[in-house]
């Protein structure tokens, strides 16, 4: 039997695809992880497709394997393998292949006919060709691409050519008309530093209205609508709005709700507000707790006392301080279910618990304090928590950029900073 197996083993590693094939079924079968990627590597390197594929999908591989296993599938005529390939071929900068390949993926998904179109229109780029644009979009309409199609049927049709033609002269072929607005993002061409690095492709947003008219250019990460007269903009740090024809800019938060039937939640550091869907501040950030408008309430704390607030922002209902019970699901607001604790320790140390008050929409900068076994708070829940701090045993907490220590028994000791004790 050792003799079988010695031989099973000399001849997979020599390259025979059926003992290789057994073993890798067998370690399969027998839960060997380890055992069965070293075979189907081996399968790979002796030019097998489908085992290169599963190993650049599933396995941490290092960049020259990776790629050897991705050319490797695309050479033996795996259509599943022709994406890899030309993320290979563009940061190898031989951007000839990869344009190959991305014409060939166009024919068979014809989806893909106006990220090719887009290519050939990125400007300062070396392969800069508008006619071969239009022969994509052409190819990609004629292949049943419905955003090719709706282009050109916009180019051709009088009502709508000034925006086709605005798209075009702006090079810009992602065009969305959402709630009255324009949108779209034009790409830009940077060379690649070395030979073997790929061409960077960045882009700006674009704004305008349905005639071309009053263009916006803005380095941001998004532009969303909310509707015909507000617009949503994330510049990649901060947040706002843009509302009304004349492109008034609110105050800027840093993060903001996107909802279109309700008011929306705005943050600034760890605080809460609201604003109106017209963009408009509906209340002040005061709130260390709200939850989302759900049939025109919302449950909030200000720290000391948790009551329900309507659309308008006026309170409503009874006014109560914030107790905490224990459920099967863990710990509760008393009356509040909406109102969200997690804990930080799940067990009692030294008689004492680390809970946070947690918005779903920032989780990670809720307020934290310390409460005893009857849910009584020995730190108020308005500390902002930083980290473990293991050298002295206790949690670095701030309030209003003053920094403390919290031991496990809930003392507070004044800290230097967030790092220095």
């Amino acid at each position: 039997m050792k003799r079988r197996e010695k031989e099973s083993i000399a001849a997979a590693e020599a390259g025979d695809m059926d003992e290789i094939y057994f073993r890798i079924k067998s370690f399969t079968d027998a839960g060997n992880e380890l055992e069965r990627d070293y075979w189907i590597k081996k399968a790979a390197q002796f030019g097998d497709p489908e085992s290169a594929l599963h190993a650049i999908r599933y396995m941490h591989l290092p960049q020259a394997e990776y790629d050897k296993y991705c050319l490797t599938a695309f050479e033996k005529g795996s259509a599943d393998a022709v994406p890899y390939a030309t993320e290979i071929y563009w940061r190898r900068n031989n951007w000839q292949m990869a344009l190959a390949l991305e014409e060939r993926m166009a024919k068979e998904r014809p989806h893909y006919a106006i990220r090719v179109a887009e290519r050939y229109l990125i400007e300062g780029a070396p392969w800069y060709d508008s006619t071969l644009a239009m022969k994509m979009l052409k190819s990609g309409a004629e292949n049943g691409d419905s955003s090719c199609i709706q282009l050109l049927q916009s180019i051709a049709d009088p009502t709508t050519r000034p925006l086709a033609m605005w798209a075009l002269k702006n090079e810009v072929l992602q065009v969305e008309d959402e709630q009255g607005w324009i949108l779209g993002r034009r790409f830009s061409y940077s060379p690649p530093v070395t030979e073997n690095t790929a061409p960077n492709f960045y882009g700006d947003y674009w704004l305008t209205d349905l005639y071309g008219k009053n263009i916006i250019n803005r380095r941001t990460a998004s532009i969303i609508p909310i509707r015909s007269d507000v617009l949503l903009v994330s510049n990649g740090e901060k947040e706002f709005f843009i509302t009304g024809k004349n492109f008034q800019q609110s105050e800027e938060y840093d993060q903001i709700e996107l909802r279109r039937d309700a008011p929306m939640r705005v943050r600034r550091q760890h605080l809460w507000g609201f604003a109106n869907t017209d963009g408009r501040a509906l209340s002040e950030m005061k709130y260390l707790f709200a939850s989302p408008f759900e049939n025109g309430i919302s449950a909030v704390w200000d720290g000391s006392l948790c009551f329900r607030i309507n659309t308008n922002g006026e309170s409503i209902g009874e006014k109560k301080e914030m107790k905490l019970e224990e459920r099967n699901s863990g710990l509760a607001v008393k009356d509040f279910p909406e109102i969200k604790v997690q804990t930080l320790r799940t067990n009692f140390i030294n008689g004492f618990r680390f809970v946070g008050i947690s918005t779903d929409l920032f989780p990670k900068s809720c307020p934290f304090g310390v409460i005893d076994k009857k849910g009584k708070w020995i730190v108020k829940p308005d500390y902002i928590l930083g980290f473990y701090d293991e050298g002295i045993s206790s949690y670095s907490i701030s309030k209003d950029n003053q920094f403390y220590n919290c031991s496990l028994d809930g003392k507070l000791t004044p800290r230097k900073s967030l790092y220095e004790r």
